[in-house]
C-alpha cells in the first residue's frame, strides 16, 4: 500500500485508480525484495527477520497460481497481486481443484499399477516355488 501511496502523492492520481492499474511488480520495493526472481539468494533463517527474500520462492509460486488459474488470495478471494486478469476464485481453491482433478486420479492410477504388481509377483512367486525346488534351486 505505501507503494500506491507514495505514486498518489507524487503524481496526483487517486489510490482506487492505481488499485486498478497497478500490480506488485511495478512497486520499486518488489523488485529490491527479490520478488522478480523465483529463487531467493538468502537462506531461510530470513524469515521472520521482516524480509521478504526468504520468501521469494513462495511469492514465485502464488503469481503462477494468479497468471495460469486466475484466483486472487489465497483464503477468501481477494484482490490480485500480480496478474491483471479477472480472479474467479481464491487460490487455494484453484490448487484444491487441481488435485481432485489431476494429482488425484494419477496418485490413483499408481496405486492400481503397484497392486497389480503385487499381485502377479505374489501369483508367479507361488507357482514357479515348486518347480524351482524341483530343478535344484534352494530358495
Amino acid at each position: 500500500m505505501g507503494c500506491l501511496n507514495e505514486t498518489s502523492t507524487l503524481y496526483g492520481y487517486d489510490v482506487a485508480t492505481l488499485q486498478r492499474s497497478f500490480r506488485i511488480q511495478d512497486c520499486d520495493e518488489y523488485l529490491e525484495a527479490g520478488g522478480a526472481n523465483s529463487r531467493s539468494r538468502l537462506s531461510r533463517r530470513t524469515r521472520g527477520t521482516g524480509s521478504y527474500l526468504g520468501y521469494a520462492e513462495e511469492w514465485a509460486y502464488l503469481r503462477y497460481l494468479e497468471e495460469n488459474h486466475f484466483c486472487g488470495g489465497w483464503c477468501m478471494p481477494r484482490v490480485q497481486l500480480w496478474s491483471h486478469v479477472r480472479s474467479k476464485d481464491s487460490c487455494s481453491n484453484a490448487v484444491a481443484d487441481v488435485f481432485g482433478w489431476y494429482v488425484q486420479p494419477h496418485a490413483a492410477e499408481v496405486c492400481s499399477v503397484m497392486v497389480v504388481t503385487f499381485t502377479v509377483s505374489a501369483i508367479v512367486l507361488v507357482l514357479l516355488g515348486p518347480i524351482m525346488r524341483k530343478s535344484g534351486f534352494d530358495w
